[in-house]
């Protein structure tokens, strides 16, 4: 489900005074765990329909503004030290089109321990992602409200 994101304050976050969505991902499998490293490889978007009919298409992204920054909050919580940082991010084309990353996540802090840890024991499964929506249309026109959308560029 795409949606706009809030802060806890109930306020829509904006950047460049654009909202910004996020979208619920499919359940999730990790690859390549380093428990020293606190590293993995997962899909953080794919082009699968999500419960609300939503799809995003992997092609669109548009990574250059958070290569910048490549963190990784946690729930979205752009307003709380990030868990951890992506270390490297791609639209891999191999295994179907998925928006992969590998988080790197922070040995010195004890949330990004636990949150790693939840990951490692899957107690979470799944990833969101957050975007600014540049192209965007109603999967039909007709019955906009219950068809979802799909999404075709966005910025990270």
């Amino acid at each position: 489900m795409a949606f706009q994101l809030r802060s806890k304050d109930g306020c829509v976050i904006k950047r460049n005074d654009k909202d910004i969505f996020g979208s619920d991902s499919v359940e999730i499998k990790i690859e390549q765990l380093d428990e020293k490293e606190m590293t993995f490889i997962a899909a953080a978007s794919t082009e699968d329909e999500d419960r609300s009919k939503d799809i995003i298409h992997q092609s669109g992204w548009d990574l250059s503004n958070f290569r910048k920054n490549p963190v990784v909050p946690l729930n979205h919580n752009y307003y709380s030290l990030p868990v951890a940082r992506s270390v490297r991010t791609w639209v891999s084309k191999t295994k179907g089109s998925k928006l992969m990353f590998k988080p790197k996540f922070d040995p010195d802090d004890d949330n990004a321990k636990a949150t790693f840890n939840k990951y490692k024991n899957g107690f979470l499964t799944s990833f969101s992602v957050g975007f600014i929506p540049h192209d965007v249309k109603y999967r039909d026109e007709e019955n906009w409200w219950n068809s979802g959308r799909e999404f075709f560029q966005y910025l990270k």
